[in-house]
């Protein structure tokens, strides 16, 4: 029987027969999410031994993926072929030819860009496979310990990815003896301790001014609003201090309606000209006028669609204005999808963003998927923002702000307050 997002459930009389029968359907193709026993049907039941309920998801094959591939190479190959060897007259207009040259160069970057994330995709297939096999080899043929099982449901619940699930169950295996997963308290207390540690939060930053700032991410992520935070955040720092924060703030984004007009009504609650940037040529000309005056500068960007590689491209070239040496922060939405936010994150590697701004986090009750994410791109988190108040609503990011929201987990606040709080200013 197929339940929600394709799980499906098999009731044998053990769980070895169960995964016997998966082995045989599916080969290594299968994750099993959770088993546990059930009664047999009918009335005799009751003095039956119980049967093995395993729930159970099935895994695309790799195979497909890597055919499917194969056939949009050689179908995209073809036609970037014809387009080259199509013959141009001689009395062709240059524009034209220009024209098609850009066309040319347009579909080629996004053909490799399409097989890139079609490959990935193919990787993915193969080291979920390969933890699925190590799962297996690790976990033996008995029944999965209890105290494993009730924290690989916590986890869930909290849309951790099923790698990081893999790395805490396979981390429990080799800690904990026997006796010692009998303590479930200790055992939830350490996997607490786990998940804490493996938040890296960027650490503390001495910049001489101009600090620049580059907010990047995909539309309706809260790009805009982020970086009027950051702006008003420095100025009630040195505001604290009795200086005055001197900052300037340039847009680059043309593409969305209204953008340069939200940006203006901040820019005069700031009291603060808005600049605009076209180009990389613009660019260049207002940080060299600014970057000897003021003490931030502050550059908003446009957002595009996570795939849409050839205009993200043509953003990393605006910002690329020698000299800048930028802090570039990728932003995105606390509610994303943990496979949309490793799509998201793969595809702004080009501009080598140092740590992640994660916005909206009020709209969001999980952060198994944020957690999951950075970890596995080994990348910080910098600040959260959640609230539309451009003076409070943003604060430096640290572990607790993550632990204390964990969902059915019993959290010692006063053991993780003192263990992660990070003791400089917030």
């Amino acid at each position: 029987m197929v339940g929600e997002e394709g799980i499906q459930k098999l009731v044998k009389n053990s769980l070895d027969d169960c995964k016997k029968e998966l082995f045989n359907t599916y080969g290594y193709d299968y994750t099993i999410i959770r088993n546990y026993e059930v009664k047999r049907p009918g009335v005799f039941g009751v003095f039956s031994k119980p049967q093995m309920c395993v729930m159970y998801k099935v895994k695309p094959r790799a195979s497909q993926t890597v055919n499917q591939v194969s056939s949009d190479i050689s179908s995209n190959s073809d036609f970037l072929r014809r387009v080259a060897e199509s013959q141009i007259p001689d009395d062709e207009d240059e524009r034209l030819r220009k024209n098609r040259e850009q066309i040319l160069a347009s579909q080629t970057t996004v053909l490799v860009n399409a097989q890139m994330n079609q490959m990935n995709q193919v990787q993915a297939a193969l080291e979920q496979m390969q933890e699925t096999i190590n799962r297996k080899l690790s976990s033996g043929n008995g029944t999965e310990n209890e105290t494993i099982s009730r924290i690989e449901e916590l986890l869930s619940e909290n849309e951790f990815s099923f790698s990081y699930i893999n790395m805490i169950t396979d981390k429990i295996r080799k800690t904990f003896s026997l006796e010692q997963l009998e303590d479930f308290n200790l055992v939830e207390k350490t996997v607490i301790d786990w998940i804490g540690e493996s938040i890296r939060v960027e650490p503390a930053q001495h910049i001489r001014p101009p600090k620049v700032v580059i907010i990047v991410g995909p539309t309706g992520v809260g790009k805009t609003t982020t970086l009027v935070k950051l702006v008003a955040r420095d100025m009630l720092s040195y505001r604290k201090e009795g200086r005055q924060f001197d900052a300037r703030i340039i847009t680059t984004d043309y593409t969305r309606v209204g953008a340069l007009e939200q940006l203006e009504r901040f820019g005069e609650a700031l009291h603060r000209k808005i600049d605009k940037a076209e180009n990389v040529d613009d660019l260049k000309v207002l940080y060299d006028e600014y970057r000897l005056h003021c003490d931030g500068i502050f550059i908003d960007t446009g957002g595009y669609s996570p795939n849409d590689s050839v205009h993200i491209g043509k953003l990393k070239e605006v910002v690329s204005v020698p000299g800048l040496t930028p802090q570039i922060y990728l932003a995105f939405d606390a509610k994303t999808k943990c496979s949309d936010l490793k799509n998201i994150m793969n595809n702004y590697d080009p501009f080598a963003y140092g740590s992640v701004i994660v916005t909206k986090c009020d709209e969001s009750k999980v952060y198994g998927n944020i957690i999951s994410s950075l970890y596995e791109k080994q990348k910080s988190v910098a600040y959260i923002t959640d609230g539309q108040n451009a003076a409070r609503n943003i604060e430096k990011a640290d572990p607790v702000y993550f632990l204390e929201r964990l969902t059915g987990f019993n959290v010692d606040m006063n053991h993780i307050r003192e263990h992660f709080t990070n003791s400089e200013d917030k």
